[in-house]
């Protein structure tokens, strides 16, 4: 008999007994690892809640802010990272119950 174990029954099994979740991580890292963002060679970002992780805030942006910030769509969250260079990167990541 062949077992088999996919990434979204490890997440669902620890999200519904945490006290497993150290164990499950160890045991299966990649379940865990964070599905990234694939901007794709030609991009822009909309000034609508599309589904992809940026949005220009407008409406939902706090008042002075409105056109001058990047609003992070829901079910996504972010790193962000310095690089050897010194610049900043921001790394979209789809949100894991």
């Amino acid at each position: 008999m062949k077992l088999q174990v996919t990434a979204d029954a490890v997440r669902e099994t620890a999200a519904k007994h945490p006290e497993s979740k150290p164990v499950l991580e160890a045991l299966f890292p990649d379940a865990f690892e964070p599905e990234y963002f694939y901007f794709g060679h030609h991009h822009h970002i909309t000034f609508e809640n599309t589904g992809e992780p940026f949005f220009v805030g407008f409406g939902l942006a706090p008042e002075g802010l409105r056109g001058n910030c990047l609003i992070v769509g829901e079910g996504w969250d972010i790193e962000i990272k310095t690089i050897p260079q010194g610049n900043k990167i921001i790394v979209p990541f789809r949100k894991r119950g």
